[in-house]
């Protein structure tokens, strides 16, 4: 049972949010978290070393790849809401993997700002940017795979018909 409502629940805030929250203000909100999205990825490019870079080269294409999505969404749903509902919980998802990475640099970029100054616990600081870099090598890849699905699978979501459940 718990598989049911978790799964309904899912689909519930999914398609919340690419019917209202993506549709809301002529998706300035949107723009507004992927602008600052993108600011995060360069500012971790412009950083010294391997590991903040390491993260921008996974974080940028995510951000490029949740922006085309959101916009195929927003353009899809106004003139064929199913279509642009379809992949709904694939673009929530996807939204997910990339603000996660998103809010991961930003910590890491704030780490290493503290172990430039000499502040802090630097193994925890430390331990902040390899957090950071694993999610971002092994979450970022996946949040621009979803992609595809969400701006090409509406023709087999609704593939069979209603009386074959």
């Amino acid at each position: 049972r718990i598989t049911m409502i978790y799964e309904g629940t899912n689909g519930i805030q999914a398609l919340d949010l690419v019917g209202r929250k993506l549709q809301q203000d002529g998706g300035q909100a949107a723009a507004a978290l992927i602008e600052d999205m993108r600011g995060v990825a360069a500012a971790l490019a412009d950083q010294p070393g391997d590991a903040l870079p390491a993260i921008a080269r996974q974080l940028a294409p995510a951000v490029d790849a949740l922006e085309t999505t959101t916009e195929w969404i927003r353009a899809t749903f106004a003139t064929d809401p199913v279509a642009g509902a379809s992949g709904a919980t694939h673009y929530c998802r996807m939204m997910g993997f990339t603000a996660g990475g998103w809010m991961l640099g930003k910590s890491a970029l704030r780490a290493a700002a503290r172990l430039g100054e000499g502040a802090g616990n630097a193994a925890f600081l430390q331990a902040k940017i390899d957090t950071a870099r694993f999610y971002a090598d092994q979450y970022l890849p996946l949040a621009r795979a979803m992609a595809e699905p969400v701006m090409r699978g509406g023709d087999t979501v609704m593939a069979l018909p209603e009386d074959m459940f």
